[in-house]
């Protein structure tokens, strides 16, 4: 066998070395757990009366026990909240004690001076069990070497520094760097700064851009102001002197009325001779009133019609009062004239008398003159529709 395994080029190989290698940690947990505990414990009990119930030989330092733990329980006074057990920790020497202790614990009673061995939350009686962690505190201590150094540490004595002398963050500011770091920014920062400067350099543009139209449209807004004030007077000539044509055809209108009015009147007076003399009129306000009636209607049209500026209106009623009062007192004066020429007339007779009578009479009339008002342009009434 061994000349055919050399012949074929195979050597043989050890079981030992082919098995799977464990380490020192796996090796000690192949071995059974010594670490055990003591579980439904007296909430009250207390680690001296523990240790007396157990008895001596298992005891820390027994040859028995090589390390032992205890935590105590806790009572509760709520009746919502249960109460908590105590624990008892131990760590045998060799594994045939496990049986031991396990038999003696289930032969004792647990019973404190507190007498809570009867709590319900003990579900039975002491019970014996490996722990879920196996491993034990080493009695070695770990000793830190920067133990009693940081006074010599260059951060806490800066710290210390500036706790005695501090720095107004103003004066930090001014202060410049006399570091010669090199500051490095990422792609992204880098990004995000040209972005926002942009974005700035673009609303100042836009914002220049709008002062300047604005700029723009308030000069070409006062260029044509002015063309517009200094073309203004050209443009309210014709406009008066339209107004002016109508005031004066209105004028001329009304002058025409009191004329042909005055005209009926004083041919009402001068009659033929073959007839009866007519008699005065018994109030003579009448003709008055009929005259100041037509002027008032003449006032009205050129006041619908805008014909008239600010103050014409008054100055048209002062101007209509003139012209009635001279009218009244005229006829006035020609009707006596008129009472004694008719009976003359009427033993005269003749149609040559009575047209001779009627020049008189016409004659007599006082004719209206056409005054012409001031031009005001300044203070125009803007027209208004009919």
């Amino acid at each position: 066998m061994a000349s055919r395994a050399q012949t074929n080029g195979v050597l043989p190989i050890p079981a030992s070395q082919t098995a799977p290698k464990m380490s020192k940690a796996s090796q000690n947990r192949a071995g059974p757990s010594l670490k055990v505990v003591v579980r439904r414990l007296a909430p009250a009990l207390t680690e001296a009366e523990f240790m007396k119930i157990i008895g001596e030989e298992w005891n820390v330092g027994a040859g028995r026990v090589d390390w032992f733990s205890y935590k105590p329980g806790k009572v509760s006074t709520d009746p919502s909240k249960a109460s908590r057990p105590s624990r008892a920790y131990l760590h045998l020497v060799n594994e045939p004690y496990l049986t031991q202790l396990s038999n003696h614990v289930r032969q004792l009673t647990f019973e404190d001076a507190a007498k809570t061995f009867t709590n319900p939350c003990l579900l039975g009686p002491a019970s014996l069990e490996y722990t879920p962690y196996a491993r034990i505190p080493s009695g070695k201590r770990r000793t830190d070497a920067r133990q009693g150094t940081i006074d010599l540490d260059p951060e806490f004595m800066d710290f210390l520094e500036s706790l005695a002398n501090p720095v107004s963050t103003k004066e930090e500011e001014a202060e410049p760097s006399t570091k010669g770091e090199k500051v490095t920014t990422t792609p992204l920062v880098q990004y995000l700064k040209d972005k926002k400067a942009n974005k700035s350099k673009e609303a100042a543009a836009a914002k220049a851009a709008k002062q300047s139209r604005l700029e723009s449209a308030s000069g070409s807004g006062k260029s044509k102001s002015k063309d517009g004030a200094a073309d203004e007077p050209h443009k309210k000539a014709p406009k008066d002197g339209k107004r002016e044509r109508l005031v004066e055809k209105a004028a001329r209108e009304a002058v025409r009325v009191l004329n042909r009015e005055g005209s009926k009147a004083t041919a009402g007076q001068a009659q033929p001779a073959n007839a009866a003399p007519t008699e005065a009129p018994k109030n003579p306000r009448a003709a008055t009133r009929e005259r100041g009636s037509i002027a008032a209607a003449a006032r009205i049209l050129q006041r619908d019609l805008g014909l008239s500026p600010v103050n014409a209106h008054r100055r048209a009623k002062v101007e209509a009062g003139a012209a009635a009062k001279s009218e009244a007192a005229a006829a006035a004066a020609s009707a006596p004239q008129g009472l004694k020429a008719g009976p003359s007339n009427a033993g005269g007779g003749g149609k040559g008398k009575g047209r001779a009578d009627n020049n008189k009479a016409k004659e007599a009339t006082p004719a209206i003159t056409l005054l012409k008002k001031p031009v005001e342009p300044a203070a125009t009434a803007p027209p208004t529709s009919a």
